[in-house]
């Protein structure tokens, strides 16, 4: 079992990562893109990839259901996109929005529900990360209202 990483020490890893990569940009895109393609970054891209592939395994997520986001320094969240399986999720896949919900960085398009996952981030600032489910069992429970 890992130990959870402090909101310090990742904001430490972010400084070295960029302080070896070069000084912050002037430009804020530049410093998103370095922050986005961090060891740090593809770390816990690949966890969001391997947790969703057991999602995906113990049917704890039905076809394009569910996300997982995780919070980095700065108010910056990695979050996985919508429409996709994830049982098929890679790394690539991955997204990058603000705290507003504005993506700024991935291919693929940020989840809708993300906006949730945020404002749950915001009421809670020791929440790092957000994993929501749509567990079929559980919703045919709910739909014919059993307990």
């Amino acid at each position: 079992m890992s130990r959870p990483i402090s909101r310090s020490t990742v904001e430490t890893i972010v400084r070295d990562v960029l302080r070896r990569q070069g000084s912050l940009a002037d430009d804020p895109s530049r410093n998103v893109e370095m922050v986005f393609d961090s060891d740090l970054a593809l770390a816990l891209k690949q966890e969001m990839v391997d947790v969703g592939r057991k999602l995906w395994e113990r049917q704890y997520v039905d076809g394009n259901g569910g996300n997982i986001n995780c919070r980095l320094p700065d108010d910056w969240v990695l979050c996985t996109p919508t429409r996709m399986s994830k049982g098929d999720l890679r790394t690539e896949d991955i997204c990058l929005v603000d705290f507003e919900g504005n993506q700024l960085a991935g291919v693929r398009r940020r989840s809708s529900e993300i906006l949730l996952h945020l404002a749950i981030m915001k009421a809670v600032p020791a929440a790092r990360a957000v994993l929501h489910c749509h567990p079929p069992h559980a919703t045919a429970y709910a739909l014919v209202g059993q307990v």
